[in-house]
């Protein structure tokens, strides 16, 4: 179906099938039921590259690894913004490689697998770092959320948890 490199893959709330295809660096979109491309966003010009992507009820998030940033979308494939790489007085060390991305349940809040930084980092879904959730982690690689907000990291060589403290 035209990948030839493929990365990430998330479902949007239409149950739409959003791929990242690396090596055109876009994100493909498909129908879960004809397994057709409807359309298809981004381009070389604005990815450096492309791993992962989450999906909220109005947007989607590609992380760009060599671009060490978090590209934003409306469902529709629409850029809305770029976050991650600048500093601010509360996040003074940008992302570097950013990787696997999820969406937590409860606040919607975007948590980030910063590779090369080692560590778990959590935006709101507007791009605004809210807080560092780990770090010493052995180059966090994918992210995975359960309805419990549990945090599953696959790293290097093996699998972290994170449970909800209550």
């Amino acid at each position: 179906a035209g990948l030839t490199n493929y990365q990430g893959i998330c479902v949007d709330k239409n149950d739409l099938i959003y791929v990242c295809d690396q090596a055109n660096r876009q994100v493909k979109v498909y129908d879960p039921k004809s397994g057709s491309i409807i359309r298809f966003f981004g381009n070389k010009t604005l990815f450096s590259s492309l791993a992962y992507c989450a999906a909220t009820d109005e947007h989607i998030f590609v992380t760009d690894p060599q671009g060490s940033c978090v590209h934003k979308f409306t469902l529709d494939g629409t850029f809305v913004q770029r976050f991650g790489s600048e500093t601010s007085s509360n996040f003074s060390l940008p992302l570097s490689s950013p990787r696997g991305i999820t969406v937590l349940p409860d606040t919607h809040h975007i948590l980030i697998a910063d590779s090369h930084n080692d560590r778990l980092v959590l935006f709101d879904d507007n791009g605004q770092f809210q807080k560092l959730i780990a770090s010493g982690i052995e180059y966090p690689e994918s992210l995975a959320v359960n309805t419990k907000g549990d945090v599953f990291v696959a790293m290097h060589d093996r699998i972290g948890i994170f449970t909800q403290r209550k």
